[in-house]
């Protein structure tokens, strides 16, 4: 099947294809959106080893990295809502995780930064499935 027929099924409503991509796409994938403005500044969030689970997971990702990484999800097909818990239950992502791509312990985070931490993840990550 071509990628023409696939998007021209999903245009008609007759099948719902979604393309399988491995959490290190995605991470690769916004490494270079960040790559494309190495000036830009982003929010980190506080605590987050800290923070109560079910405080963090309603924790919105606009405006810091996860929020490149909730667009790159969904133009690849993963419906992704702007927060943390959304993040971490579709990408999936523990706790670790979001320290390691988004807690403010490491500092500010500018393009540069957030690409170099998006790719070391990916290094460590081959191979993993998107939920």
């Amino acid at each position: 099947m071509t990628t023409k027929t696939i998007q021209g099924l999903r245009e008609t409503g007759a099948a719902t294809v979604r393309p399988v991509a491995t959490r290190t796409q995605l991470l690769e994938t916004t490494a270079l959106i960040f790559d494309q403005n190495p000036g830009a500044k982003f929010k980190t969030i506080d605590f987050v080893e800290k923070t109560p689970l079910e405080l963090l997971k309603g924790t919105g990702t606009i405006g810091t990295p996860l929020d490149s990484l909730v667009d790159t999800m969904n133009e690849a097909g993963i419906p992704t809502k702007h927060t943390v818990g959304d993040v971490m239950e579709k990408f999936p992502a523990t706790r670790d995780d979001i320290h390691e791509l988004a807690c403010n312990c490491l500092g500010e985070v500018d393009g540069k930064t957030a690409a170099a931490r998006f790719r070391g993840f990916a290094q460590k990550d081959q191979g993993k499935i998107a939920a």
